[in-house]
């Protein structure tokens, strides 16, 4: 249910996306600091893609993923934003579960 949930998040973020920039074109955004206002929502937006990216670099060495997968990721991240870790969270979800996901039963006395 997530991962359906998550998916159409996405695929309507894109569209989103598409026709923010089909509308106003690729660079509306700059110069992003008109105001004080913009330097704020730009530092916030920064630190949280930040901490997003800390964690999937070290979800993907838990998951035992080369490093070079966290490159593609941080050009995802600059070129499409948002984009990059939605569709990570999307792909980290196939396969078989993380370590951490792992439950084990206890054994009995």
């Amino acid at each position: 249910m997530t991962r359906i949930f998550l998916g159409l998040y996405l695929a309507a973020f894109i569209a989103f996306t598409a026709f923010c920039v089909l509308e106003d074109g690729l660079l509306c955004a700059f110069p992003p600091f008109a105001a004080w206002h913009t330097y704020q929502i730009f530092v916030d937006l920064g630190t949280s893609i930040g901490l997003v990216s800390i964690w999937i670099y070290f979800d993907m060495v838990r998951q035992g993923l080369a490093r070079g997968y966290f490159g593609v990721y941080l050009v995802g991240v600059a070129l499409t934003g948002s984009i990059s870790p939605l569709i990570y969270l999307l792909w980290r979800g196939r396969g078989s579960p993380p370590q951490s996901a792992i439950v084990t039963a206890p054994h009995g006395p």
